[in-house]
């Protein structure tokens, strides 16, 4: 018998080297898939732990109204802090840090926006403007990256009219250089006001959340002292750690017109003139006119609480100066501002700014003055700034996978038409406005009352990595915090930064900006994303279940039905069905063996080549289970052929003229329907591997655009792209075997038949025609199934396809006619060797 074995390897190699290949793919592609969706989730666990936890694991905010400012609950804007209206107590702080569990609990107090004098710019006057009258028009801006006219500009208008008296006019105070002639030759005036946010911190705590982002913050003193002024009275001393790495650099856009009027027509004109402020409103005709001249200065950098003074030349060479214009420092008052508000829009993470209106007038957030406004000397202050030292929020870690929202140090970039766009001078931005000083909760709670704090970051203790028991310890915390205070807490920890998209509208003072692409933070993504990932594995699992159950049965038919023949001759020469079932039985032991060992050899080169895990165990069990269930099928198969002894595809008498070329499609339906067993079998196999290879395409295509829509979800997707497509791969190797395996059996089959037809004076390419014929009905059953199964069957998931249908179904129009040419290549070179 084993002689018997091997004698019939050899005569038909071929057909035992095909079975071994399809058995080695099948026991080396589903343990590597298997394996490679194993690996998915392992990449997909490190990427959490890696990167699902930040400085802090909570977020607590006061209680207010769900969805006031229509963003849904999972996402929480990177500028959620410039609102500075407070809400939590100092007291409530205190029960906070004393929960058991809490490592961290650090508070933030948004105080409001504080003005100071910037400074001044002396500008040079070329003798030119005193040759006729000239308009100067000086714009001193801070670029933001947004168009001029969204810009905060601080426009100065000077006249110059020679030989009238008044010869000079100008919109603002300033001081002035008069010449030997009596003309002004220098003019200083300020710079534009800024605001500078200051923020309460307890430096502590403070402290201790940055030593997690590998920066270490000076000590704020504890308490509030008081400094005596001149007039004797005392006032608050607000200590303050300034921002250096928040310098603003303005740029000073300079235009000079000359008008077409005569310097006494203008003179005229503004006779009498009491605002100075309107100059510009009354010269319409001269700024409509066409600048003869125009220069663009890069003053410098203007640091917060500090004075600059520029000086620029006639020659536009700029230089700094220690003193200049000066104005009052308003520390009597201060302002505040609300938050910004948005819409959802229509499009998946995409929202509008409702901007807010007050008076007639629409602005992008409201902004309150605070304190008092009528200090007309240092005896009327009500606090004084006190510069305690410094910090750089540069230093401190703002990356994309940095899940924590810290709200006051620095940003993730904001896009407008793929430009970095930044805050400009003025508080009324859509832009989120980084600190510009810490001050202690005291100066805090002495400003803002008894409710000074916007925000505790809290982060839970004892926790090394982000997995299921990390979570289940910050619920607990959570709730605990909830309980005990009534405080609205979002969970940080496991969320993830995402590009969204805003539409900045129309506001009296700004033109409409567009869409931006901002960056909020996603909360629950690291919970989304394991859910993704284990759905994925478990509907591909069971896919390729189904395609190891086809395969082995089709295979094994079809294995079968090649050889019923030779088990009839067998069995006519004495041979019993034991015997030939043991035969069948060592024959497929023998090619199990091989394919295992093949497998095997398969498996160590894949794992060594993408340097995955070795998942040993899980791929042992899955072939030892395949192994089982390829003899079962075989013992199964071979009991009932020889039970039936049945006589499957006998081909009748065949004569040149018993079916005319003519009646090509009718022969081709006939042999169909007369070898039906066979071709549904071989219909089958094409459905299960095809259908199977683009469920499986579509569905890892649409979870990765699921769970890429963050910037975790697109880590994983980075560390896992290669396993998912590994099995994508491996899906689709099995199609194309599928195909092949169809083309050999079909021409196997038809061996015989066809060789009859050359006989009786059929020629070459109707015997081609008529295969390929009968080839093209199973494959187009085949795919229109598998395509039809697979596309119905993701419908159930998802609402819309990852890849367009009509794209899908080019490509796919595309590799049926490749598949066929080289079907029509193979089944011609077969014709030819039978003759």
């Amino acid at each position: 018998m084993y002689s018997y074995i091997i004698k019939s390897a050899k005569k038909s190699s071929r057909t035992f080297i095909t079975s071994i290949l399809l058995l080695t793919l099948l026991l080396a592609s589903i343990p590597a898939s298997i394996s490679s969706l194993q690996s998915t989730k392992l990449a997909t666990d490190q990427s959490i732990a890696m990167f699902a936890r930040g400085s802090y694991d909570i977020l607590v905010r006061p209680e207010r109204p769900q969805k006031e400012n229509a963003e849904s609950d999972e996402k929480v804007e990177e500028n959620y802090l410039t609102g500075g209206m407070g809400g939590i107590s100092i007291a409530d702080y205190e029960k906070i840090k004393k929960i058991s569990g809490i490592e961290i609990a650090a508070p933030v107090s948004v105080v409001g926006f504080f003005t100071n004098d910037t400074g001044s710019v002396e500008l040079e006057l070329p003798s030119s403007v005193w040759q006729s009258p000239t308009l100067t028009t000086v714009k001193i801006y801070k670029e933001n990256g947004l168009p001029l006219s969204n810009n905060d500009l601080e426009t100065t208008y000077m006249l110059t009219l020679p030989n009238e008296r008044p010869s000079f006019y100008a919109n603002r105070a300033m001081g002035m250089e008069v010449g030997p002639n009596e003309v002004v030759e220098k003019v200083g005036f300020s710079l534009p006001q800024t605001y500078n946010l200051i923020v309460g911190v307890d430096s502590d705590e403070e402290g201790k959340l940055l030593a997690y982002e590998n920066y270490q913050l000076p000590t704020l003193p504890k308490n509030l002292p008081y400094a005596k002024l001149a007039n004797g009275s005392q006032v608050p001393q607000l200590p303050l750690l300034v921002n250096e790495s928040l310098s603003p650099e303005l740029k000073a856009l300079v235009e000079t017109r000359t008008s077409a009027k005569s310097a006494q027509e203008l003179s005229n004109r503004l006779s009498g003139l009491q605002n100075t402020g309107m100059l510009g409103s009354l010269l319409p005709d001269v700024l409509a006119e066409k600048p003869s001249h125009t220069q663009e200065w890069l003053l410098g950098k203007v640091k917060p609480f500090q004075s600059a003074f520029f000086a620029v030349s006639k020659q536009g060479e700029i230089s700094r100066k220690t003193n200049g214009v000066n104005s009052f420092l308003k520390t009597s008052s201060y302002y505040v501002t609300n938050r910004l508000e948005y819409n959802v829009a229509e499009q998946e993470d995409s929202y509008i700014l409702k901007p807010f209106t007050k008076d007639g007038k629409t602005y992008y957030r409201e902004l309150m003055q605070m304190g008092k406004d009528d200090a007309t000397s240092l005896g009327d202050l009500m606090f004084k700034p006190n510069v305690v030292g410094t910090y750089q929020s540069a230093q401190i870690s703002s990356t994309n996978l940095n899940p924590s929202p810290l709200g006051i140090y620095s940003f993730s970039p904001i896009k407008w038409s793929e430009r970095a766009i930044t805050s400009g001078t003025s508080p009324n931005t859509f832009l989120p406005v980084p600190a510009a000083a810490l001050t202690n909760l005291e100066a805090a709670a002495f400003l803002k009352g008894e409710k000074p704090i916007d925000a505790i970051r809290v982060r839970v203790e004892g926790i090394q990595k982000y997995d299921a028991v990390a979570e289940s310890k910050i619920i607990q915390i959570s709730k605990a915090i909830q309980q005990l205070t009534g405080l609205h807490t979002d969970i940080v920890a496991g969320a993830s930064k995402q590009p969204v998209v805003v539409d900045v509208p129309e506001v009296s003072d700004y033109p409409a900006v567009g869409e931006v692409e901002e960056t909020w933070t996603t909360l629950g993504v690291a919970t989304l994303l394991v859910q993704a990932v284990n759905q994925l594995s478990i509907w591909i699992t069971a896919a390729l279940f189904v395609i190891v159950v086809v395969y082995t049965v089709v295979h094994t038919q079809t294995q079968f039905l090649v050889r019923e023949r030779e088990f009839q001759l067998l069995r006519m020469v004495g041979w019993k069905k034991q015997e030939i079932r043991k035969l069948v039985m060592l024959e497929w032991c023998m090619k199990v063996g091989i394919s295992c060992v093949l497998a095997c050899v398969t498996s160590i080169f894949f794992n060594t080549w993408f340097g995955s895990e070795e998942y040993w165990g899980s791929t042992i069990l899955i072939q030892f289970l395949m192994v089982l269930l390829q003899l079962l099928t075989a013992w199964i198969l071979v009991s009932r052929l020889l039970h039936r002894g049945t006589r499957l595809g006998q081909e009748g008498g065949l004569t040149k003229n018993s079916i005319k070329p003519r009646s090509m499609l009718t022969m081709i339906l006939g042999n169909m329907l007369s070898q039906l067993p066979y071709n549904v079998w071989t219909i089958a196999l094409i459905v299960s591997s095809g259908a199977v290879a683009m469920f499986t395409l579509n569905l890892t295509l649409a979870e990765q655009n699921q769970i890429g829509t963050t910037f975790l979800g697109m880590e994983v997707n980075a560390a896992s792209n290669a396993y998912q497509w590994v099995v994508v791969s491996a899906t689709l190797l099995m199609t194309c075997y599928g195909v092949w395996e169809a083309t050999r059996s079909l021409l196997w089959k038809r061996k015989q038949e066809v060789f009859i037809l050359r006989i009786v004076g059929w020629g070459k390419q109707h015997v081609s025609t008529l295969i390929l014929g009968e080839l093209f009905f199973l494959l187009g059953m085949g795919i229109v199934a598998s395509i039809g199964i697979a596309w119905l069957t993701f419908l159930l998931f998802y609402d819309q396809f990852p890849v367009p249908l009509y794209t899908q179904g080019g490509v796919l129009l595309v590799g049926i006619a490749f598949l066929l040419f080289v079907s029509s290549r193979v089944i011609n070179k077969f014709t030819s060797e039978l003759v």
